[in-house]
């Protein structure tokens, strides 16, 4: 039944399910788009996550797996490896390597050095060790085997894993001597690699980006000459990104222009990581048609291919372009859809310049209660997670307070920022700094503090930070507004020359037509997919109501037959029941008739022990009697005899006094019973006992056997043991180790003869005792030397209930 039930959900679930992301099938394509989206996500993350981060979020968004980029040159020789590299299990490559030998074992401890050198930093330390150690495996079984091929692979893995433990020296020397070899060889491809790697996994730092500019440009070079398209379409992108981070907007827009062109040339469909970096490089620039063109390009290209990794950023780039300008509220519907895909997306760290932006808009639009009511729900439902994120959050905070009249609070959170901003890393700091120095400047220029104002405002236009140019258009309007009221008019003339040089590249005709064609384009544009998504909603509405008239049949169909299995499901249930419940009757009768019998039965052992007892004491009282006519050894005899009777006797006095018939408590009863010796024989005085015994249940079988070892044993140590009534010590003891029980009765008086231990005495009492420890199953060992000391030791019997 539930088998039926989940194929007619899987049924459903076929019809109606949402059209997946496009996959890209080739695997140069796959290392390529790896690539462009890992470089792209750690840019806008601003140094928050490292490329191994980003690599493992990349793929796991695009249903990619990191096999391309992690054994770029060599991953087709070792495709058998592939699953448990996308499984992130190593451990199942570890297992293997131990039974290979030869290349295999080379192979696998290559891939394995690779696995580690592609796993994040933040990873388990030993890790990356684990890592350096299997290159170094590699890197010495290819000496041994002459293969440079492998040689080269484990050095270039090996280098790149020197940066990833910090160690940027041995790094670097590392690929020097690579790269030094490779020239040597003529080995063009692994040159290529070798720069590559160089360029991209060198920290970035003042001191290194000179190298990581100069090795990524030689990386592009060397990859035309090869003519790996695919290896200089990401080279040029990645040098498009240095070159922006130095400040030549002129080489970073000639790079990335060349890898679009490239990317186009071999049809590659992922173009829009590309024409986002083009769009910043014209909003820099202050070329707002261009801003506008590739960052509509980059919505439409991430769409078509249901590429949502950069989605969200590409929404807010297009809301921040002078598209936008007239219609607010066409702007504040572009940020809604950034943050709607962020969070689909789970990118928690890049909501808050969404929200800072999202907030502005609300106050621009009038709705300033409701930017503070927005900013700080947002804020509630994802906490910011990094100083950044705070900063940002707290300048919302700052601008909105401003706008409500809250002039006080707006300056000390402004001022907050200022000095968040110190405590952050060089690059972001850059990007805060100068934007909150404008902020403040143009606080105090509207609350009238004007030298606070010139302060900002001048730290403001001092800074190195690149800027989009309507910001610095604004900044040299606030300074000059500030230079009039302080009566610095020479200064004042300067900025508005500034101000006005600024915005007329802002306001250039030949730009603003551009702008409002391909708004109308945009328009056009919007208005014909809306027109060809309703045409094909039409389409498969129809198919659907085919679909769904058939599924309703067959769902009635299948309710129907559903319902008659139930139905005859409940009769032969029903049928069971009546019959199990007579079977149930039956049982319950003659269960009932089996606990009277046991009851009965009960009483019967319990009437069988009373007068086994009472006929036991009979004869003790019959030889009491005839021991008054009788002196020497056979009062002696009778006297043991009795003493023997009565330990049997106590066992069936003890079995019908208790609950359980077929067992005794052997501490209660031994207790008992030298109690009775000691009465019998006036040991009070000159005899000390000491009994140890565990709490252990014992059957009819057993425990009369132990009771006449004991006695036999006690009564010899009280009669001989002692002969000038010295004060003496009787100690008994019973214990269990695991299966096993030990019986221990041992004195401190003179001792044994040894005639009398010999195997063949013929003592009574050690013959009886050998006997009754053969009954056991036991055996029995005697000494005689400092006192007497006899052991039995048997095992556990079935009916024997250790530790009561």
């Amino acid at each position: 039944m539930k088998q039926k039930f989940s194929l007619l959900i899987i049924f459903f679930v076929f019809i109606f399910k949402v059209e997946a992301q496009t996959k890209v099938t080739s695997m140069p394509d796959q290392w390529l788009l790896s690539q462009l989206s890992l470089n792209y996500y750690t840019v806008v993350q601003e140094g928050l996550v490292d490329l191994d981060s980003s690599l493992i979020k990349v793929c796991q968004l695009n249903g990619l797996s990191r096999w391309s980029v992690m054994t770029q040159g060599f991953g087709n020789r070792l495709s058998q490896y592939q699953r448990w590299v996308d499984l992130r299990d190593p451990s199942i490559a570890e297992k293997m390597l131990e039974s290979l030998s030869g290349e295999a074992h080379l192979k696998l401890a290559l891939l394995l050095g690779a696995y580690y050198a592609f796993e994040p930093s933040n990873n388990n330390s030993k890790n990356q060790k684990f890592g350096l150690t299997y290159l170094m495996i590699a890197e010495r079984e290819s000496l041994a085997m002459g293969s440079w091929f492998w040689l080269s692979q484990a050095r270039c893995l090996k280098g790149k894993s020197y940066f990833k433990n910090g160690n940027l020296k041995q790094g670097i020397l590392t690929f020097n001597q690579l790269i030094a070899e490779c020239e040597k060889r003529n080995d063009r491809v692994m040159l290529a690699k070798a720069c590559d790697y160089l360029g991209s996994y060198a920290p970035p730092s003042a001191e290194t980006i000179g190298m990581k500019v100069g090795n990524t440009m030689r990386a592009s070079q060397i990859y035309k000459q090869n003519k790996n398209i695919r290896g200089e379409i990401n080279s040029l992108q990645n040098l498009g990104y240095l070159f922006f981070v130095i400040k030549d907007f002129k080489k970073a827009e000639t790079s990335a222009t060349e890898s679009l062109n490239l990317q186009q040339k071999i049809h590659f469909k992922y173009t829009h990581y590309t024409t986002d970096l083009l769009a910043l490089l014209a909003d820099f620039k202050g070329n707002n048609s261009e801003n506008l063109k590739y960052g509509l390009a980059s919505v439409k290209s991430a769409q078509a291919t249901k590429d949502s990794l950069g989605l969200g950023y590409f929404y807010r780039r297009v809301g921040e372009s002078r598209f936008t300008d007239k219609e607010p509220s066409t702007r504040l519907s572009w940020y809604l859809q950034s943050i709607g895909q962020m969070l689909r997306n789970g990118e928690r760290s890049s909501l808050y310049p969404v929200i800072n932006s999202i907030a502005h808009e609300l106050v621009q639009a009038g709705k300033i209660s409701e930017a503070l009511i927005t900013t700080n729900d947002y804020m509630r439902k994802y906490p910011p997670r990094t100083l950044p994120d705070s900063l940002l959050a707290i300048q919302t905070l700052g601008e909105t307070y401003y706008a409500l009249g809250s002039y006080k609070k707006s300056e000390q959170y402004l001022l907050k920022v200022e000095e968040l901003s110190k405590k952050i890393n060089p690059i972001t700091s850059e990007r805060f700094r100068p934007f909150n120095a404008f902020k403040l400047g143009h606080f105090y220029l509207l609350t009238k503090d004007y030298p606070k104002a010139k302060r900002y405002l001048e730290q403001f236009k001092t800074s190195s930070a690149t800027v989009p140019l309507i910001v610095s258009a604004n900044a040299a309007m606030d300074l000059y507004k500030v230079d009039s009221a302080l009566n610095n008019t020479e200064l004042a003339v300067k900025h508005l020359k500034d101000y006005l040089e600024i915005n007329s590249k802002l306001q250039d005709e030949s730009q603003t037509k551009i702008i409002e064609g391909l708004r109308m384009q945009y328009q056009t544009a919007q208005k014909e997919m809306y027109i060809k998504l309703l045409k094909q909603e039409t389409a498969m509405q129809k198919k659907q109501s085919y679909l769904i008239r058939f599924v309703g049949i067959t769902v009635i169909s299948m309710a129907f037959l559903i319902i008659l299995l139930l139905l005859n499901q409940y009769r032969i249930k029903k049928r069971q029941k009546d019959e199990i419940d007579k079977k149930n009757l039956a049982l319950e009768h003659t269960i009932g008739e089996k606990d009277e019998l046991i009851i009965s039965k009960q009483w019967l052992l319990k009437e069988v022990h009373h007068r086994v007892k009472n006929n036991l004491h009979t004869v003790i009282s019959l030889l009491e009697s005839q021991a008054h006519y009788l002196k020497g050894d056979a009062l002696k005899a009778i006297q043991n005899s009795e003493h023997r009777i009565y330990a049997m006797s106590m066992i069936h006095q003890r079995l019908y006094q208790e609950d359980d018939v077929k067992t005794i408590d052997i501490k209660v009863y031994l207790t008992e019973f030298i109690s009775y010796l000691k009465d019998s024989f006036g040991t009070h005085r000159h005899i000390k006992f000491i009994l140890e015994f565990e709490p252990i249940r014992f059957g009819v079988s057993r425990a009369i056997p132990i009771g006449l070892i004991v006695n036999e044993a006690v009564t010899n140590a009280i009669k001989y043991a002692f002969p000038d009534m010295e004060l003496g010590i009787i100690l008994i003891r019973l214990t269990q180790k695991r299966s096993m029980i030990e019986l221990i009765i041992k004195d401190n008086g003179v001792g044994l003869n040894p005639k009398n231990m010999a195997p063949d005495s013929q003592s009574l009492g050690l013959r009886l005792m050998r006997g009754l420890a053969g009954d056991l199953g036991g055996t029995i060992k005697i000494e005689g030397k400092q006192g007497a000391e006899i052991t039995i030791s048997f095992e556990m019997d079935q009916i024997d209930v250790a530790h009561i």
